[in-house]
């Protein structure tokens, strides 16, 4: 029996697309908290009442997350309810009917880049609240998978564009500042280069590894990443506008190694920063 496709997060704006790209002919359970009826997945007793209906083989796929930067403690404890306790519960609850987990992690797991582009082999070392309750939802799902012994993909994602919860990430402030009349200004050097990834990008890549597991952990980014400098010439070409000169700053590049994804799943980026830059840049739902 071909197992089914448990999305959680199924709300989202992954998960929202992720859906999409599944066949029509491949049964699909969307579990989020916001639909109807709704399973919470840091809840045990809703995890529970889901396991309870589920069929006896399913592939667990779990894309949900909070994403923030900000340091109050509920921030803090959302990051931790979510990112953590999640995941670990998804695992630990279903664990007689996985056949196969995939998990969404981040960049954010790596911390201060020490080679660039950072592979899948780069040391562990977040340094924000975000990224260490990403490393450990992440480890979790490791030990619990290993325990249950149900093969797990990891896929570690860059920075997201085009979707309305990347509304922090640079190129959605800047377009939407430009937009209102500001005037943001580069601070370090131009050739300095940032990894961005599509959503739909992303969705696509979850959706082979949902489809055609391969265990393992799996950057995912768009390749080579983009020079900050073209990144603001192209946001004020959009806007009929022209740059002011950009500072001298230093700051480290990053990017993301994606050969392993490229090789196990036949999957590249798709969809440039620049060009939905220059299209707008509008977030997306």
């Amino acid at each position: 029996m071909t197992p089914a496709i448990v999305v959680f997060g199924a709300a989202g704006g992954i998960g929202r697309r992720l859906r999409a790209m599944l066949p029509s002919d491949r049964e699909t359970i969307a579990v989020d908290r916001h639909l109807h009826p709704g399973y919470d997945a840091a809840e045990p007793e809703d995890l529970q009442r889901l396991a309870a209906l589920l069929p006896s083989r399913v592939v667990a796929v779990n894309v949900a997350g909070v994403v923030s930067t900000a340091g109050d403690p509920a921030t803090r404890a959302a990051l931790v309810r979510s990112n953590v306790q999640a995941p670990a519960l998804i695992v630990s609850a279903l664990a007689g009917r996985l056949e196969h987990v995939v998990h969404l992690s981040s960049v954010s797991v790596y911390g201060p880049t020490r080679a660039n582009p950072i592979s899948e082999e780069h040391p562990l070392a977040p340094d924000t609240a975000y990224g260490v309750s990403k490393h450990a939802g992440e480890r979790l799902v490791q030990l619990g998978c290993a325990a249950a012994g149900v093969p797990l993909t990891v896929i570690r994602a860059t920075q997201l564009f085009g979707l309305a919860s990347a509304h922090d990430t640079l190129p959605h402030t800047l377009t939407r500042r430009l937009r209102a009349g500001d005037s943001p200004m580069l601070t370090i050097d131009p050739a300095t280069r940032r990894d961005y990834l599509h959503v739909d990008d992303l969705a696509r890549l979850v959706a082979r590894a949902a489809l055609q597991p391969v265990a393992g952990v799996f950057n995912a980014g768009s390749g080579a990443g983009v020079a900050l400098g073209e990144l603001f010439a192209a946001a004020y070409e959009a806007a009929g506008r022209t740059p002011p000169p950009a500072g001298g700053g230093t700051n480290p590049s990053q990017c993301l190694d994606s050969g392993a994804a490229r090789a196990a799943f036949g999957w590249t980026a798709e969809q440039p920063l620049l060009d939905w830059v220059r299209a707008g840049g509008r977030d997306a739902a």
